[in-house]
């Protein structure tokens, strides 16, 4: 890993400024560079052929709090113990991006869309300044709102209001996920009514742009930045504009579109192929949308003069399932929609633009490529790999990840039968080496093995006849997965399951 410079290819003596940027819920397929790429973004096209990519790159879990995690700490699920099989709540005394920067004189900061990235799941440690979105904006889509609902050492945050009656609309509101033309009519009307003028745009936290633009003109010209920002719109409920639903016959079909979770996992629910595709459209549609978003991120560090020596990470924290293996949005398995996601490296000037990188990536290789745009020793992470080392080589080791079982068992036990509920709270450990894939029930101490290149939908189980090949992959899974589950815990507070159960896990 011993590299010259900062980051190859780049004459910067300087620490560079580092914008990573996570676009929730956004598998590899659908996004620029995958099989079936959205059309329609020109600014994320144009970023692609100034970045490289890596077209073998995974989340460490499929859902968001393990797989940031992960992120910060350059470490598995297993290693910093932030899962379901543990306790979902960061170790603020584990070193992260932020607080190993920090020490550098970056200043840091964090501005998610997703309201698990706070204080209460550890996930903004060692961040000068954090904001992050409430439950509420999922399912309402304000457009003149322009400041976090929730913020750490940020001057002024919305006045939202306050009191029992609105806190517990918390809880109930999650059952408005299965049928959502209710929230696409509110969220009209209050866009109507605010900005009676302007289209109707089904924005996920409007304020990110705005925060980040203020944040990263107020910081002095000589301090490098760590900017870490999540994007929530590709994440379920999925609402769309009216010139989406014209007719009766549109609307009467979007009203009888579900996106119920709970229902799916309990059994009292098959989605039909109908209600996949159409879900999957708005899905697309959704992504599409990112594009001024994410050239909006940009264009603040340009604006301050600092793009130039600015290396961009955009990447996801898990994919989304329409019905691949019959499942539907994310969590519970390692199936490849699921965790196969978009990760590229805009080096300052993009330079190497447009290569294409060889080896596995994960997100837990971004901290050590963080450390290296500061400086400092990529060393110290035990498992992950600079970016840069996996261009032109394979991974040295095999990289894994992992599914953590159901979010709320407590709440599945009082509505289906127990066998079900121990099926989707099965953890299983994916381990990924050249072309070959490697699923190991950790449970069961089983595997199945699949060739990515001829079966890329994992159809075809071929680990009886190479079992052998893959001996030092299935006992590093096995490992992986005693580690998982020796951490103890497993038992999350009612305050994190209420607030799991308000962004729609069960």
């Amino acid at each position: 890993m011993g590299l010259t410079n900062p980051v190859p290819w780049s004459k910067e003596k300087e620490p560079l400024d580092v914008l990573v940027v996570v676009l929730d819920c956004v598998r590899a397929e659908d996004f620029a560079g995958g099989l079936t790429p959205v059309g329609g973004m020109p600014f994320v096209e144009q970023l692609q052929r100034e970045s490289v990519a890596f077209p073998r790159a995974t989340a460490p879990s499929p859902w968001t709090i393990p797989s940031h995690a992960s992120l910060f700490t350059g470490l598995y699920p297993w290693q910093h113990g932030v899962h379901m099989k543990a306790a979902l709540n960061l170790d603020t005394s584990l070193p992260t991006i932020p607080s190993l920067l920090h020490r550098q004189g970056y200043s840091t900061v964090s501005v998610s869309s997703n309201g698990f990235i706070c204080p209460e799941f550890g996930l903004t440690a060692g961040f000068d300044a954090s904001a992050w979105g409430d439950w509420w904006e999922k399912f309402l889509r304000l457009p003149e709102s322009e400041l976090p609902p929730r913020a750490v050492n940020f001057p002024r945050t919305q006045d939202l209001p306050t009191g029992s009656f609105w806190n517990s609309l918390e809880s109930p509101v999650r059952y408005a996920n299965r049928f959502p033309l209710l929230l696409n009519a509110g969220s009209h009307l209050a866009s109507r009514i605010l900005r009676p003028d302007a289209p109707f745009q089904p924005v996920v936290s409007p304020w990110i742009e705005p925060t980040v633009r203020g944040w990263v003109a107020s910081q002095p010209a000589q301090t490098p930045l760590f900017c870490f920002v999540n994007l929530y719109d590709a994440h379920e409920p999925y609402l769309t504009e009216p010139s989406g639903l014209r007719g009766s016959r549109a609307i009467r079909e979007y009203a009888r579109l579900r996106m119920d979770r709970t229902s799916l996992l309990t059994g009292h629910w098959t989605p039909s192929p109908w209600e996949f595709d159409r879900l999957h459209e708005l899905y697309r549609d959704m992504i599409r949308r990112m594009d001024v978003r994410i050239r909006a991120l940009v264009d603040a560090f340009k604006d301050a003069g600092r793009w130039d020596r600015t290396l961009m990470i955009l990447t996801s924290d898990h994919g989304q399932a329409f019905g691949e293996h019959g499942f539907l949005f994310h969590g519970y398995r390692v199936w490849e929609p699921l965790l196969r996601i978009p990760l590229w490296m805009r080096l300052p000037g993009g330079v190497a633009g447009g290569t294409q990188a060889k080896g596995w990536a994960s997100l837990i290789d971004v901290a050590p490529t963080a450390m290296l745009a500061a400086g400092l020793s990529p060393e110290g992470f035990p498992s992950a790999v600079p970016l840069p080392d996996l261009i032109d080589r394979p991974r040295p080791e095999p990289v894994y990840s992992m599914a953590d079982g159901v979010h709320v068992r407590k709440v599945l036990a009082r509505m289906c039968p127990p066998e079900r509920v121990d099926y989707w709270d099965t953890p299983f450990i994916a381990g990924y080496s050249d072309d070959r894939k490697m699923i190991f029930n950790i449970s069961r101490e089983t595997a199945e093995l699949f060739d990515l290149v001829k079966d890329p939908r994992e159809m075809n189980d071929t680990f009886a006849a190479h079992r052998g090949e893959v001996g030092p992959m299935f006992e590093g899974a096995r490992e992986a997965g005693r580690q998982l589950l020796g951490k103890g815990g497993g038992s999350q507070s009612q305050s994190v399951e209420d607030r799991l159960r308000s962004w729609g896990y069960c």
